[in-house]
């Protein structure tokens, strides 16, 4: 059974963010203009609650209690999965990568000791020159 829960609310554009659950499983979501009524009130009540439940799509919630069932066939799309192969880095990258990683370290330490006064700048910024 589908039901919906109002998490939002906002006035000045009427809008309404709606959780629609399966078994307090979020499915769907959505953000809903709420309709006025020709008074120029928003419909509430059992309005709302029919206009709601009939925006969910119940397609989606019949495939999913068909796949929840399962699928016989599913074996054959698994068949043809082919992994992608993993990009694992080169030893040059992982080199690249350790360099990078401690001279940033080094920057963090330069940086600390200056401010507590060991050094009195910091050996790792380079200054602004003029061409």
């Amino acid at each position: 059974m589908i039901n919906y829960q109002i998490y939002s609310f906002n006035e000045v554009s009427g809008n309404a963010g709606v959780l629609f659950k399966k078994n307090d499983t979020v499915v769907a979501s959505y953000n809903v203009d709420i309709p006025l009524t020709d008074d120029g009130l928003f419909i509430t009540g059992e309005e709302l609650n029919n206009y709601l439940l009939a925006m969910f799509p119940q397609h989606v919630v019949d495939r999913q209690n068909k796949l929840e069932a399962g699928i016989s066939n599913a074996a054959d799309i698994q068949n043809l999965v082919v992994p992608l192969p993993k990009n694992e880095p080169t030893e040059e990258e992982i080199a690249s990568r350790e360099m990078w990683l401690t001279l940033e370290e080094e920057k963090r330490i330069a940086k600390i000791l200056v401010k507590f006064g060991v050094l009195t700048e910091d050996l790792t910024t380079i200054p602004n020159t003029t061409l």
